[in-house]
């Protein structure tokens, strides 16, 4: 049977100064019967007197380049250096199994407008990786497009559909439809808006059922048979708490099912397990065969000789122009919990048979249609030896037995401090043309608006003198201003600074030093107009705006120069995201989602109670329930810094945890005194769940595992999982370079939205089973941004979880 779905969208008309946000209605169409002939949505403005339901403004980004704000929708089109297109997505649910599912937007009418300046180009993403290179970007353009009269995008929208896990552990087609109300030809400097809209849905019901399983077994544990002694008794605690349980050993598999490669078998027997069992929950128990040394890949594809349970590897290239960060592929267990694609059909991650899995943006290489949604929901438990199998199984089983009543479940922790340097550009411009020549001292100063106190006066003397040439440096040592959290609010002039001379030359770069200096540490004198530089910072808890003042002194102390800046915005990205308060775009930080009934503890840098890794291990070893890390990362430590960063990225940063520390302790993670009192644990960083790492590979930098040649046997998120009786019931972290960001309406994307998710899955859903919380925490990601952008791909693939995925949170009571 052909089933439709017909829907109507009223797009917007151009509006080049704020107008009312519009109430919008939605009904969402899963809450209809699927038996219904035809499924209606309808978004409205919601007032008689407004007749557009997707108002939005043009904002000026800067000189070059305006910005577009459609209302009520905080999703964007940004593919690096090409126009930053306003998205509206909808996500639909429909029947498991249907075909050819087709559709349709059409508009029926459009206008058209000339704007003033060029859309701003979508940046880089910036990864919170320990290597400043990651930072070096700014306005890249694709002069292809930016040089053309076609319409960007070239459609009104496009669609992907995709079978998963709902909210109810239910099979269905997920369908997203993602719509571009306003095109860009960018030549012309004319968008186009669409007056309206028309979505038509269709599909094709299956005949029958795909299949029918029974009951059998809710979570399936693969491992290699040495380990199968210590996993029995795991899996008999599991069938006395009522989860069906069976064990199937990677032999078993090897022996009795197909597939390119042992990755493919497994998931085979995966998809057998679903049709067969209803199989919800797979463990995979096995890592590499040693800390000390192995091969971590033996193909593009995969990792299998020197593996006890074999990997998956994406082929997705991060690559971005002029920028030397990128993963090239990385460790992806999402492969074997996404079993099928559209039509209930098995999804190889092949989908154009050239022989290369999960391609997307690889060189020279065609990209794979993937599905991405969970159909089962997936843990892995990296053990390299028996005594870590034992480890991991008597921390589950007590765990469970134990928690549930315990005082210390009731804590969460945060530790977290600044992230990306994403601070506003002060750009003072004070004219030196006709000045006498001389000395001039630049005094600047900033006011919390917290507060309301003036901070700490800057100072800078320079030269003017026409008849030199010019020599303008960067400098940046606010570290020496500023030395207890909360601290008063700091100006720091970072160009010109001392000594310069304004002369007759121009001078304009981007210092390298200065992290995601692109932003706002450009050094600019030309045609005689100095561009006074520097950051503007509240370090306090919640410091966002600060209001500045700049005034310059002649040598006789006259005033020839003043000038004043209210709200200018710096705040500590990773304290927001792990934090309790509202955000942009309907989103809020992560404790915000999580009961009162929890005591919320926070290690920030910025109110003080973070200082080193000694304030960790001493508030973790009290016990809590989760725990939420959030910094820059590698697969062998994780840091902390100082908001608004003084010195710069090296010089705030201080180690929060690491596994293996030179001095003492020796073994962080090992010194965490918490026997029994284990907390989920939530890491946004790059590569803490790295886990194909060794001591040889990691000192030697083999196959680019990202350690900085610093020993690392075993990564971050694993280490701390495998500690007997202590560290973590469960790490949820990134396998590659971890992106995150806010855009200018402070609505957070990537990792700063999906790991606070997590906490919402729980808090507000009731998602209290470790997998259902990690897997639909990636089902609403996918539903919320679809998969046009290539970075919104890789944050979901690699949003690894290291436990027991069927693990009651909390325990049974």
């Amino acid at each position: 049977m052909k089933r439709k779905i017909a829907g109507e969208v009223v797009c917007a008309l151009l509006v080049l100064s704020m107008v009312p946000v519009a109430k919008v209605t939605y009904e969402s169409p899963q809450e209809y019967a699927m038996d219904s002939e035809i499924i209606c949505i309808s978004i409205s403005s919601g007032s008689p007197d407004e007749t557009t339901a997707f108002p939005y403004t043009v904002v000026e980004e800067n000189e070059h380049y305006v910005r577009l704000l459609l209302d009520n929708s905080f999703t964007f089109l940004k593919e690096p250096g090409k126009p930053l297109i306003p998205t509206v997505v909808k996500h639909f649910e429909l029947p498991f199994g249907i075909t050819n599912v087709r559709v349709n937007v059409d508009v029926p009418s459009y206008r058209q407008h000339i704007l003033p300046k060029d859309i701003v180009p979508a940046s880089n993403p910036v990864p919170y990786t320990l290597s400043r290179n990651g930072a070096t970007g700014g306005y890249t353009r694709n002069e292809q497009i930016y040089g053309s009269s076609q319409p960007y995008p070239s459609r009104w929208f496009s669609y992907h559909a995709g079978c998963g896990l709902n909210d109810n552990l239910q099979r269905v087609t997920h369908l997203t439809v993602e719509l571009y109300p306003i095109r860009y030809c960018p030549a012309d400097h004319t968008i186009m808006v669409a007056e309206s809209a028309a979505i038509n849905i269709s599909y094709d019901e299956p005949a029958s059922p795909l299949f029918t399983a029974s009951d059998t077994y809710d979570l399936v544990i693969i491992s290699p048979s040495m380990f199968s002694a210590e996993l029995e008794r795991l899996v008999d605690h599991k069938n006395a708490h009522g989860v069906q349980t069976l064990l199937k050993t990677t032999e078993e598999i090897y022996a009795e099912y197909d597939g390119v490669d042992r990755p493919e078998k497994i998931k085979h027997f995966i998809k057998d397990a679903i049709e067969t069992w209803n199989v919800t929950y797979v463990l995979l128990v096995g890592g590499l065969k040693s800390p000390f040394y192995g091969n971590p890949r033996d193909t593009r594809n995969y990792g299998s000789r020197d593996w006890y349970v074999p990997v998956r590897y994406s082929n997705l290239y991060d690559i971005y122009e002029d920028d030397p960060v990128y993963d090239p592929g990385f460790l992806c267990d999402l492969y074997f919990s996404d079993i099928y694609k559209a039509g209930g059909v098995f999804d190889d991650w092949d989908s154009n048979d050239d022989g290369i899995i999960g391609a997307r943006n690889r060189p020279e290489t065609p990209d794979d249609t993937l599905d991405l949604y969970p159909d089962v929901y997936m843990g892995r438990l990296p053990c390299r030896s028996i005594r870590e199998v034992q480890s991991c199984v008597d921390k589950i089983i007590t765990y469970e037995n134990t928690a549930a009543g315990s005082e210390w479940f009731r804590r969460i922790v945060a530790v977290a401090g600044d992230g990306l340097q994403d601070q506003e550009d002060l750009d003072v411009q004070w004219d030196v043309t006709g000045l006498p020549s001389g000395e001039y001292t630049i005094y600047a100063q900033s006011r919390s608006n917290i507060t309301g106190e003036w901070g700490p006066v800057d100072e800078v003397t320079v030269t003017v003198d026409p008849a030199q040439e010019s020599s303008l440096h960067f400098s940046e040592d606010d570290h020496l201003r500023i030395h207890t959290y909360p601290g008063p609010a700091i100006l720091e002039i970072t160009s010109p600074s001392t000594g310069d001379i304004l002369g007759s030359t121009d001078v304009d770069f981007t210092p390298p030093e200065a992290y995601m200096g692109f932003l706002w540490a450009n050094v600019t004198y030309v045609d005689g107009i100095m561009h006074i530089r520097g950051k503007s910072y509240d370090p306090r808890p919640y410091g966002f705006y600060t209001d500045i003042k700049v005034w310059i002194e002649n040598e006789e102390g006259e005033t020839v120069f003043t000038q004043q800046k209210k709200d200018i915005r710096s705040f500590c990205d990773c304290e927001w995201t792990t934090g309790e308060r509202p955000m942009g775009g309907g989103r809020a930080g992560a404790f915000y989602y999580m009961p009162d009934t929890f005591e919320k503890i926070y290690l920030w840098a910025s109110n003080g109670n973070f200082t080193s890794q000694s304030d960790v291990i001493r508030t973790l070893s009290e016990g809590c329930g989760f725990a939420f890390f959030f910094g820059h990362a590698s697969p062998s430590t994780m840091i902390v810094n100082m908001p608004g960063m003084p010195g710069g990225f090296s010089k705030s940063a201080v180690i929060g945890l690491q596994p293996i520390n030179i001095g003492i302790p020796v073994f962080p993670m090992n010194s965490i005194e918490n026997t029994d009192k284990l907390p989920i644990v939530a890491v946004m960083g790059c590569h803490n769940s790295q886990f194909n790492v060794t001591l040889l590979n990691s000192v030697l930098g083999w196959n680019r595992v990202w350690t900085g040649f610093y020993p690392t046997p075993e990564c971050w998120s694993w280490w701390l999982t495998k500690v007997p009786r202590s560290g973590a019931i469960a790490t949820i972290g990134c396998t590659g370079l971890g992106p995150g960001s806010f855009n200018q309406e402070f609505v957070p994307d990537t990792g700063c939205w999906i790991f606070p998710e997590f906490f919402r899955q729980y808090g507000e859903e009731g998602h209290h089973v470790l997998g259902d919380a990690h897997g639909q925490s990636i089902t609403s990601y996918l539903s919320t941004f679809g998969q046009s952008n290539m970075i919104d791909v890789k944050m979901v693939q690699e949003f690894t979880l290291f436990g027991d995925p069927s693990l009651k949170i909390g325990g049974y009571s």
